[in-house]
């Protein structure tokens, strides 16, 4: 999930869909067959190469098979919030038919996770997580927020609370969790809660 970017990239840069589907396929797959009931992610997964299918998972470089290893559960969230715009969809199974509204509280929210992510991995890999922390609140702040009006009552446009109700409005938590984001990237190491 981590390098799915890199496809939807390609379908951008030579017009051909096929690798945007590729990627879409890729990331219904590890949906699918990556992601257990109680939401905890497999490592690797291994796949009959003549059928198509899941044979079993392996551990990887996590504890074991079935441990959920932290990194590759947070390359997860990072690969499955790839829109252009660095911010998701407010479901990533929606049926071809429905109408596929934005979050901009879901976003906020993974750009600070991704910065207490950054804080507490290993020097090599703060990089990975703090620019795509600043990518998401720097398309939050261009795309998403509120500045050009003034009378408006909140910060960030467009979160959805949920499919059927609360779509495309203001939420209060995704203001939260920008204004926490946008402190942590300016040196505040505190948390509310």
């Amino acid at each position: 999930m981590l390098n799915i970017s890199l496809l939807f990239w390609a379908s951008k840069v030579t017009g051909d869909p096929r690798y945007k589907h590729i990627a879409i396929s890729h990331a219904e797959t590890t949906i699918q067959y990556g992601i257990r009931e109680d939401g905890s992610t497999k490592h690797i997964l291994s796949f009959d190469a003549e059928t198509g299918a899941y044979i079993e998972n392996f551990g990887g470089q996590g504890y074991s098979a079935e441990s959920s290893w932290s990194r590759g559960t947070a390359w997860g969230l990072y690969g499955f919030i790839k829109p252009e715009d660095q911010v998701p969809y407010w479901d990533f199974r929606l049926a071809d038919d429905e109408r596929m509204f934005k979050d901009s509280s879901a976003a906020s929210i993974a750009a600070s996770g991704l910065l207490e992510l950054a804080a507490i991995v290993p020097v090599g890999e703060k990089s990975l997580y703090a620019n795509a922390a600043e990518r998401i609140l720097r398309s939050l702040t261009e795309n998403y927020a509120t500045w050009e009006q003034p009378e408006y009552e909140a910060i960030l446009l467009h979160g959805t609370g949920s499919g059927t109700s609360f779509i495309d409005v203001s939420l209060i938590y995704g203001d939260y969790y920008y204004i926490e984001a946008v402190a942590k990237l300016n040196g505040w190491k505190h948390r509310i809660f």
